[in-house]
């Protein structure tokens, strides 16, 4: 038990860590280097704006680093019982009557397999927000201006500055979420067990015959979108990536609630 929690903890932090350093690492090379033509700041200037020193704002930014994936590798840690059902894991002999599943697939792999995605989906929306930062703190991202409102009319929002490459960044960190998101529409499909949306508990008529082929298009559908993703990291378009976006939600709002609750 002690070997497991502390493994898998350090395992956990290890990985966190690696996924920062890549990121920080692109990310400097994609910031563009400041000077008299560019339009971005420096980390000096921004470290300036708000007193400070950039050896000083640099420390609290990797304090920030050391601590957060402490604390989070320490939360995973305490899983450490999923990881053992999950390596020991055995059949029961029998199969669910809805997806031919040994029993034991619900006990021992999907939770672990719910933690792995869920933790992963924490990991990079941690990562992807240091990232934000170290953009912001170069300079390479820039909030103009704040929300102001006038009376009669919409409030305005500020402008947001983004370099070339920072785009093409963020871009891939947000395709590698998506599929994260894909592959947790696939775990919920043998979830729809447990479901409570009919009358009894378990997988209702809605669950077998909308939702699970709802889910399932909402993963071909998702890997599509991050696969523009992808591909627009490359080769920016920002209208493509709205009507890919707003395809996107609009099947997940469509296909997980407006739809199973008609025919439900």
């Amino acid at each position: 038990m002690i070997l497991t929690r502390f493994g898998f903890g350090a395992a956990v932090w290890i990985f966190l860590i690696l996924i920062i350093t890549i990121n920080l690492h692109v990310a400097r090379r994609l910031s563009p280097a400041p000077g008299p033509g560019s339009p971005f700041k420096d980390g000096a200037g921004y470290a300036a704006q708000i007193g400070v020193s950039v050896k000083t704002l640099n420390m609290l930014f990797l304090a920030l680093i050391l601590i957060a994936s402490f604390v989070l590798a320490s939360k995973g840690s305490l899983k450490w019982d999923l990881v053992l059902r999950y390596l020991y894991q055995e059949p029961f002999g029998g199969i669910d009557p809805i997806f031919g599943r040994d029993i034991g697939f619900y006990i021992f792999v999907l939770p672990f397999y719910a933690f792995i995605r869920n933790g992963s989906m924490v990991l990079f929306l941690f990562a992807a927000g240091l990232t934000v930062i170290w953009y912001l703190k170069n300079g390479a991202l820039q909030i103009i201006g704040e929300i102001t409102q006038v009376e009669g009319h919409p409030p305005s929002l500020p402008k947001i500055s983004v370099a070339p490459g920072v785009g093409k960044h963020l871009a891939f960190l947000a395709g590698i979420m998506v599929l994260l998101l894909s592959w947790g529409y696939q775990l919920k499909i043998y979830s729809l067990l447990y479901s409570t949306q009919g009358p009894a508990f378990g997988a209702s008529f809605t669950d077998v015959h909308v939702k699970v082929l709802a889910y399932r298009a909402l993963i071909v559908i998702s890997i599509a979108f991050a696969a523009l993703l992808f591909f627009n990291a490359f080769k920016p378009g920002m209208k493509r990536l709205l009507i890919g976006g707003g395809v996107w939600v609009a099947s997940i709002l469509v296909l997980t609630g407006i739809l199973p609750m008609t025919i439900q």
